[in-house]
Formats: structure tokens, C-alpha cells, sequence
């Protein structure tokens, strides 16, 4: 299994990862460089910036996304916005102009 197989398998599964965690659980060096991959292959993953509560040391927790068009929502009369899907099961809509499908 390559690193980028191991970190996707990762995040489906827990939906995130430090650069610490990459290190400490799978010994992946360069966590920034295959997440780097991983979106260049068209993973939605998205960067947040965090603080330790206690030493207040930045760092970044990546999370996989992915995107729910408005066809994949049941029971919806009105779709007039994408629907972002991230792997905590929050809906955030994303404004967007209109769609060709409609």
C-alpha cells in the first residue's frame, strides 16, 4: 500500500490527520507533499489551521471533502446550490451560479 493509499484510507476512516499523526502512527515523513499528490488526483482535502490549547503551537489537521451535487440530494424541490458534504456530517451550502443540468 503506498503512502497516499494509507493517508486516504486515514481520513475515510477518521476524517483527518496532523503532520504528527502521519509520523507517529504510519511513519510518513512528508505529509505536505502527498497531500499535495492527493489533490493534484483530485481529492477535495482541505487545510485547517489550528493552535495546541496548551503550548499554542500552529499547526494543520487535514480533512477529506467531497461534493454532493444538487441531483444526489432526496426529497429536495428546490436545488439552487451545491452542497458541500464534509466527513464531520455537516452540510455546507457553496453558492454557484447555475447549472446545465436544470
Amino acid at each position: 500500500m503506498t503512502q497516499n493509499q494509507i493517508i486516504l484510507k486515514h481520513l475515510n476512516k477518521a476524517g483527518s490527520i496532523t503532520v504528527r499523526e502521519a509520523i507517529v502512527e504510519y511513519s510518513i515523513q512528508s505529509l505536505t507533499k502527498r497531500i499535495q499528490e492527493l489533490r493534484e488526483s483530485g481529492n477535495h482535502i482541505v487545510s485547517h489551521v489550528k493552535y495546541h490549547p496548551v503550548t499554542g503551537q500552529k499547526y494543520v489537521r487535514y480533512t477529506l471533502e467531497s461534493e454532493l451535487y444538487p441531483h444526489d440530494i432526496p426529497h429536495r424541490k428546490f436545488r439552487s446550490a451545491l452542497v458541500r458534504h464534509n466527513r464531520v456530517g455537516a452540510l455546507v451550502p457553496v453558492l454557484i451560479n447555475h447549472f446545465s443540468d436544470y
